[in-house]
């Protein structure tokens, strides 16, 4: 099993702030236009990125106002915290419950 790419990870934390399928979210996704993010959904987004992303550089992340509001796509979103210093989790680097869900989906034949 190999980590999750940054993406992947900003895709989980839209996924669970905007109640969107996995399957929506892609690079070049809007995150307003295409993902239908509101401005305090985007608030919220900014926040749930520098408390998930800061956890992982074990930092207190913050993404400045100015810097918030050039984050419009995924893309830029990745870019920004790759960046800043987020990186792809490397093999192994997966939580108990993400190795459980993996293991489920490769079971089911629905692994990505």
């Amino acid at each position: 099993m190999s980590g999750k790419t940054v993406f992947a990870q900003v895709r989980d934390v839209l996924v669970e702030q905007l109640g969107v399928e996995e399957d929506d979210v892609e690079l070049t996704s809007h995150i307003v236009n295409d993902l239908n993010a509101d401005s305090l959904d985007r608030v919220e987004l900014i926040m749930s990125f520098e408390e998930t992303f800061g956890k992982k550089l074990g930092i207190e992340l913050e993404i400045p106002d100015e810097e918030a509001e050039t984050i419009e796509t995924v893309q830029d979103a990745v870019d920004w915290l790759k960046a800043h210093g987020v990186e792809d989790e490397a093999e192994g680097d997966e939580t108990p419950d993400e190795a459980i869900s993996s293991a489920q989906d490769l079971a089911k034949g629905t692994a990505k």
